[in-house]
């Protein structure tokens, strides 16, 4: 599922277990709760920088193009304008401009 170069950017012991192929969970429920875990990380700056550091937004992006079920597909979204908004605002401050969240 992943690429070379989406491996290459994550640590050698998580490209290792993703580069096999696994059993799909079929309970959406479980889908939308390891997302909810996943977001209550990413809401922490730590917790962001970890997540960018293995390529998360990479692993999500390839999560969400293959799910069915809009419940999980929202909690996908929900993680990713938090990504986003985060990083906007990280870069801002980055740059020394203070704008408006």
């Amino acid at each position: 599922i992943y690429s070379e170069e989406d491996r290459s950017k994550m640590p050698p012991e998580l490209a290792n277990a993703l580069s096999h192929e696994r059993e799909a969970v079929d309970d959406s429920e479980i889908r939308e709760r390891a997302l909810e875990a996943i977001y209550m990380i990413v809401m922490q700056d730590d917790g962001r920088k970890a997540f960018w550091s293995v390529n998360g937004p990479r692993i999500l992006q390839v999560g969400y193009e293959d799910e069915e079920d809009l419940k999980v597909m929202g909690a996908y979204e929900l993680i990713g304008s938090l990504l986003v908004g985060k990083g906007e605002i990280e870069q801002d401050q980055e740059q020394g401009e203070d704008k408006p969240q």
